[in-house]
């Protein structure tokens, strides 16, 4: 079954020494694809974008509503022609091999429209830096508990034989 799709496309415009952003806007209809092992054939049909919140090398990071239970989650869109869908369906791999354990972001599935790819996983509210920000004064306790869990986080990487940068 078709999907129909709006995607707005960031640019960017030198005017002289000004560099200016905007946004272009591609419409229209494919057919979802699914990758293997996952339950859902069009990222649409689950999910809805809510909010724009970062950009990286490799894709776009937006923040999603699961239809089917109202959660908050992050997704990556990224397209095979710039990253390369070997590249991508590596990612989505070891991010499904990797994510079973509490201190690694849970991966929840990826999905194809046309050539974007939706890297869906769990959303974090904020990074170590933020919380940093808004708790200036941990006691001992505290760090030792966050480093701890980053560290099992790192070790459960390394027991998967699995480098945390690809």
């Amino acid at each position: 079954k078709p999907t129909w799709f709006m995607q707005w496309n960031p640019r960017q415009i030198r005017l002289g020494s000004l560099l200016v952003s905007c946004y272009s806007l591609t419409m229209g209809s494919c057919a979802s694809a699914q990758l293997p092992g996952e339950d859902f054939k069009s990222f649409y049909a689950r999910y809805s974008f809510t909010e724009s919140i970062g950009q990286g090398t490799f894709g776009r990071i937006f923040v999603a509503e699961d239809k089917l239970t109202k959660d908050d989650l992050a997704v990556k869109v990224q397209t095979g022609k710039k990253n390369g869908v070997a590249h991508i369906k590596y990612e989505a791999q070891v991010w499904r091999y990797v994510s079973v354990h509490p201190n690694i972001v849970r991966y929840a599935g990826c999905y194809q429209e046309a050539d974007s790819y939706f890297m869906v996983m769990e959303r974090c509210r904020r990074s170590m830096f933020q919380k940093l920000m808004d708790e200036p004064q941990w006691t001992t306790e505290q760090l030792v508990v966050d480093f701890r869990a980053i560290l099992n986080g790192i070790k459960h990487l390394h027991m998967q034989s699995s480098p945390s940068r690809h």
